[in-house]
């Protein structure tokens, strides 16, 4: 977190700061004596916010900001990856603040290179995708709690453009509060926008519209995976686990699986390779006779825990 976009943003009185901007321009911030006290007193406020939250119950946006600080790219990401079977925010919820973000970065001409900066929500499986302990709060605080943890490369940060991103952000925070000024506005909306591939993955599946990688490398019966997407599920996976694969298209009339087969996890193929020869590494890689085996055009193709 840049503690000058933290220490602005916090200037905002709808918005609570949750780490000390000070604190953060510390020297030594990053010696293990001075990074623990911190950790420790973002704990601490975290508990008192939860304890907080859980009387009020109502909507909650927790955002966390953070800097890209290699390469010069012009995409903010939001992650959106399911740990441990859970999301860190409702994705119905997730997708209003990706779109909201996008128009006002648009309105405020905010621009990288001659060309708009992008918002872009990445999967389990891809790059800043989220963590374990972003999600468990939700256990807690159920869909009262929306983790939004955002990437901003850092050369958006600076000059006129830092700015206008600082008060994007603090008029998403305000944005929330008036889309979702009490818990029954924030259920009706989750009503009314949840998509099937929503549905599974609040079930804690994984959901891939565009299907799976398929590759020779992968034997019959077997699914490669690495091991961030084996942490999306409950518990965790490891390799000699076993997943069920289906197609969401072919259902009965009770709604249960036509085809569902099972397979056996197998390591991703990733050591020495180039990004696009990479088996099973951003997504379940899976052999093309599996693929024919479930009577599917590799579309909305759910994987769950067996």
């Amino acid at each position: 977190m840049n503690p000058t976009f933290l220490a602005t943003v916090m200037k905002y009185p709808y918005i609570k700061g949750i780490i000390d901007p000070d604190a953060m321009r510390a020297k030594d911030v990053s010696e293990n004596p001075y990074r623990d006290a911190m950790i420790k007193a973002y704990q601490k406020k975290m508990k008192e916010i939860v304890a907080e939250q859980m009387e009020k119950d109502e909507p909650f946006l927790h955002m966390l900001i953070s800097e890209k600080r290699n390469g010069a790219d012009d995409t903010i990401i939001l992650a959106g990856g399911m740990r441990n079977g859970k999301l860190p925010a409702n994705p119905q919820v997730l997708r209003w603040f990706a779109g909201e973000l996008q128009k006002k970065l648009n309105e405020d001409n905010i621009i990288i290179d001659g060309k708009p900066v992008k918002v872009k929500i990445n999967m389990e499986g891809e790059p800043v995708c989220g963590a374990r302990v972003h999600v468990e709060r939700r256990r807690v605080l159920s869909d009262t709690y929306q983790f939004i943890k955002g990437r901003v490369p850092t050369h958006l940060l600076k000059g006129e453009n830092g700015k206008k991103v600082v008060n994007v952000f603090a008029e998403m925070a305000r944005e929330f509060q008036e889309q979702f000024p009490d818990k029954k506005s924030l259920e009706e909306f989750l009503q009314t926008n949840t998509t099937e591939e929503d549905r599974n993955r609040l079930e804690g599946k994984m959901y891939y519209k565009d299907g799976l990688q398929a590759s020779e490398e992968v034997g019959k019966g077997q699914i490669a995976m690495s091991s961030s997407l084996r942490r999306a599920f409950a518990g965790g996976l490891k390799t000699g686990d076993m997943v069920y694969v289906y197609d969401a298209n072919n259902l009965d009339e009770q709604g249960n699986p036509k085809v569902k087969v099972a397979l056996e996890i197998i390591p991703a193929k990733v050591k020495n390779r180039s990004e696009d020869e990479k088996v099973g590494y951003r997504k379940p890689a899976v052999n093309q006779d599996t693929i024919n085996n479930l009577g599917s055009e590799n579309r909305n193709i759910i994987v769950e825990k067996k």
